[in-house]
């Protein structure tokens, strides 16, 4: 077995109650079979509180019930978890000990990462420069390969786009684009010069979703009233976000495309997340905190959401304003014309 590692992994520490956010509020907590076993037998006070909160849900999965305001029942006024803190560590279920960590597994390899939607692996992924964006693979067994050969052609095409984001002669957006022609060529999909699609769309298709967080609805309705604001594009640091969340993007999704050879729907997903950052960074001038939480806040309402990202992939598919001409023309305007890109009023 293979496993590959992204270059800050292994230099993350949870920071606890010092966390901006918290993994602990807006998620059912999915409880592992064993965790909930111990925690039935667990004769410590906190036991009787943990089995009044368990249960199952409509899945069959043990969960733990949240309070009304989203929390975690055992989440405290100081950000920290009161089964950690009353029974250690080692009492965690799977989800809360491994998390921010996951993995994919394919055959012969195992993919680790961190999630974006903990602002503290945010942090440490956007403070990567472009030429650290480089993977680490290991593998206790010398002669371990990958044998099967779609894996093998995915995995190169994936280090292909993967190094037109270290690649820094032209913009990250530009990039991209070119990205998205790839994908296309190599699966023989059309690839039409569209019409830019307009900012305005990604608004509606995003308001158009369910929503999980108030504090998101608010960033989009404060998108869609406010003034178009290009000039929001030109920070020096944005470029090096963009190209960190597309690398991280591709490395969490596109080899997931062996299972249905839409690999290309992976880069698509991607452009349009991209795109769709950059339309609430020209139109919401009032975005509270650092601008890394808009990147944050798109994974966790979109990609973590398992209807919003079968809705985002069906309107990927089959709506011609978000094909990957669409996207690109417009990632080209953002990088050529910015001022043309706002289009809310076409």
């Amino acid at each position: 077995m293979i496993a590959h590692y992204p270059p800050h992994y292994k230099q993350f520490q949870c920071i606890a109650g010092k966390c901006p956010d918290s993994c602990c509020i807006g998620w059912d907590v999915v409880v592992d079979p064993a965790s909930a076993a111990a925690y039935e037998k667990e004769s410590a006070p906190i036991g009787e509180h943990i089995r009044s909160v368990l249960r199952k849900d409509e899945d069959g999965d043990f969960v733990f019930s949240k309070k009304a305001n989203g929390n975690c029942p055992f989440l405290n006024r100081q950000n920290l978890c009161e089964i950690q803190c009353h029974l250690g560590e080692k009492a965690l279920c799977d989800t809360c000990r491994c998390f921010p960590r996951i993995t994919q597994e394919y055959e012969g390899l195992i993919e680790h990462d961190l999630s974006i939607t903990c602002p503290e692996a945010a942090r440490m992924l956007f403070s990567l420069r472009p030429w650290e964006l480089q993977l680490t693979a290991i593998s206790n067994d010398t002669s371990a390969v990958i044998a099967d050969p779609q894996l093998q052609k995915l995995l190169s095409q994936r280090e292909q786009l993967f190094a037109s984001f270290k690649d820094i002669s032209q913009p990250a957006v530009g990039q991209i684009s070119a990205c998205l022609r790839l994908s296309c060529q190599w699966e023989q999909r059309t690839f039409a010069k569209d019409v830019p699609c307009s900012s305005t769309s990604c608004l509606q298709f995003l308001t158009g979703c369910s929503i999980l967080q108030p504090q998101w609805r608010s960033i989009l309705n404060r998108s869609l009233a406010g003034t178009y604001s290009p000039e929001n594009l030109l920070d020096s640091t944005l470029d090096k976000e963009i190209r960190a969340f597309a690398w991280d993007f591709l490395y969490r999704h596109y080899l997931q495309g062996i299972s249905d050879d839409m690999a290309s729907l992976r880069v698509q997903m991607m452009a349009f997340a991209v795109l769709s950052v950059l339309t609430i960074i020209c139109h919401d001038n009032d975005t509270p905190g650092a601008r890394t939480d808009l990147w944050r806040q798109f994974v966790k309402e979109i990609e973590y959401d398992a209807e919003n990202l079968t809705l985002l992939e069906e309107t990927l598919c089959t709506d011609p304003e978000f094909s990957c001409g669409a996207l690109a023309a417009a990632l080209e305007l953002l990088q050529e014309k910015p001022t043309d890109f706002d289009r809310r009023n076409v």
